[in-house]
């Protein structure tokens, strides 16, 4: 279990100062999986206040990571310009890393 408190004095697109307060928990069922849950609020200066929150899983092989959360916030469609962008959906990642190669110098 892990807490943040963050803050920002020049936060995205022009909404003034921020503070992002969190807590995430992590679960690891195996070396190759494992589990998370964060949830926070976002107190931005010009901009509503937000709740958001996640819940996922993360998968490990070799140099390949798969994820895949639910995540949602408690904005209105309103307070999201009347648009879907903010309405709670599934995301999925994908990410491949490589080993660090060392070559004597």
């Amino acid at each position: 279990v892990s807490a943040k408190e963050a803050y920002s004095p020049n936060y995205s697109s022009g909404t003034g100062t921020a503070w992002i307060t969190s807590v995430k928990a992590n679960y690891v069922f195996a070396d190759w999986l494992s589990a998370d849950a964060e949830t926070g609020d976002l107190t931005i200066e010009r901009g509503p206040e937000r709740h958001y929150w996640s819940v996922g899983a993360t998968a490990k092989w070799k140099f390949v990571t798969l994820g895949l959360h639910y995540e949602g916030n408690d904005l209105t469609t309103p307070q999201c310009y009347y648009t879907n962008w903010c309405k709670s959906a599934w995301v999925a990642s994908v990410s491949v890393g490589a080993p660090i190669l060392s070559f004597p110098l």
